[in-house]
């Protein structure tokens, strides 16, 4: 990982083992996001397609790849907006079933509300 907050807990856990503790990093999903020349460049998961269904779309200038395994989602390539970027850790971490949903994990629109109806009746 590339990021400095979990370069930062790594940190915290190694200090923590050094001085006798016995603390385990938990595993993480990869991901970054960050803007090149006024691009966002966003990433999670598996980028690799070895082994794995892949969809591809390429639109006004921006491109979406995404990987599934068992219906399930486990990786991502998106250059453009996306509408809730921690929705598709959220989903890649609890092993959510999106094969309903392809179409907008697509197109960078999946959102909580979408994944979990119910939660429309606590936010709105």
């Amino acid at each position: 990982h590339a990021l400095w907050p979990v370069a930062v807990e790594q940190g915290k856990i190694a200090g923590a083992n050094m001085a006798g503790s016995e603390i385990e990093y938990p595993e993480e999903t990869s991901r970054n996001i960050l803007t090149i020349f006024g691009r966002i460049i966003f990433t999670g998961g598996i980028s690799t397609e070895d082994k794995f269904e892949v969809y591809k779309e390429h639109f006004a200038g921006e491109y979406r790849k995404i990987l599934i395994h068992n219906n399930k989602l486990v990786g991502f390539v998106f250059t453009g907006e996306v509408d809730s970027p921690g929705v598709y850790f959220f989903i890649m971490k609890n092993k959510i079933d999106v094969s309903e949903n392809i179409n907008l994990l697509l197109k960078g629109a999946l959102s909580y509300p979408i994944i979990y109806p119910s939660i429309r009746n606590i936010v709105f």
